[in-house]
C-alpha cells in the first residue's frame, strides 16, 4: 500500500459521522494523503447549468437572480434541479422543504402510496406496493411520476434519489408511515425468497420486536452456515 497510488471517493453528509471518515483521518496521520474537497458548482458553472435546464418556452433569468439562486441552493445541482422543477411564488430555503411542499400538494392515496414506498425501502414492485398500499396504489403513480418523486425501473420502481426518499419520510404522517410499515412487515414476511435480514429490518421498523429477534438469529445461522 506505501507503494501504490489509491483513489478514495468519499460521499457524506456534513451530519454524518461514519467509520469510513474515522478510518481516512487515521490514514492521513500514517500515509500522504493529498485531499481534495468537492464543493458546490461555481457560479460560471452554475450558470451554464441552469441555461441547460431552463425551460425553453421561459425567459432565461437575470445574472442577479441566477447568482441568488446560487446563493439559495449552494451551488448544489440536485438542489437547484428540483427547485426549477418546483418553480413557486417563492423559493424554499432548504432542499427539505422544497420536497415537503410537493408531497403537501398531492391528493391523500398519493400520500398513502408514498408511505409504502418508503416502508418497502430503495426500491420495490409493483406488486409489493398494491400489496402495502392496495389496488388503489394504480391510480396514484401517475402523480409520483409527474412529480419525480418516484422513478420507474426495468424490475419496479424506486424513490428519484435518495435524498428524495428521506425528505418524503419526514413530509408524511406518522400515522400513515406507521400502518405501512405494518404492512411490509407482513409482505416481506410472507416471501419465500426473501432473506431473514430484510424480515427483521422490516419488523424492526414496525417494532415487532420478537419476531425481528427472531429473524436476526436465522439470519446469523445462516451466516454461520456459509461461512
Amino acid at each position: 500500500l506505501l507503494r501504490s497510488r489509491l483513489l478514495l471517493i468519499l460521499a457524506y453528509r456534513g451530519s454524518e459521522s461514519s467509520h469510513m471518515l474515522q478510518a481516512l483521518r487515521r490514514m492521513r496521520q500514517e500515509l500522504p494523503v493529498q485531499s481534495v474537497k468537492l464543493n458546490g458548482l461555481a457560479l460560471h458553472d452554475f450558470q451554464h447549468l441552469v441555461g441547460r435546464l431552463w425551460p425553453n418556452h421561459v425567459p432565461i433569468p437575470s445574472m442577479a437572480e441566477i447568482a441568488a439562486l446560487h446563493a439559495l441552493t449552494a451551488g448544489n445541482p440536485l438542489f437547484l434541479q428540483e427547485q426549477l422543477l418546483h418553480r413557486g411564488d417563492a423559493h424554499e430555503h432548504s432542499f427539505q422543504a422544497l420536497v415537503a411542499q410537493r408531497v403537501q400538494a398531492l391528493p391523500i392515496l398519493a400520500h398513502r402510496a408514498l408511505a409504502a414506498a418508503n416502508a418497502l425501502g430503495r426500491s420495490w414492485t409493483l406488486a409489493a406496493w398494491r400489496f402495502v398500499a392496495g389496488a388503489e396504489v394504480d391510480q396514484a403513480i401517475p402523480d409520483l411520476l409527474d412529480a419525480r418523486l418516484v422513478a420507474q425501473t426495468h424490475a419496479g420502481f424506486q424513490f428519484y434519489h435518495d435524498l428524495i426518499a428521506v425528505a418524503v419520510e419526514q413530509s408524511l404522517a406518522l400515522e400513515l408511515r406507521q400502518a405501512a410499515v405494518q404492512q411490509a412487515a407482513d409482505y416481506f414476511a410472507q416471501q419465500p425468497l426473501c432473506r431473514p435480514e430484510t424480515i427483521a429490518w422490516a419488523y424492526e421498523r414496525a417494532q415487532r420486536w420478537a419476531a425481528a429477534i427472531g429473524a436476526y438469529q436465522q439470519a446469523g445461522e445462516q451466516a454461520l452456515q456459509a461461512y
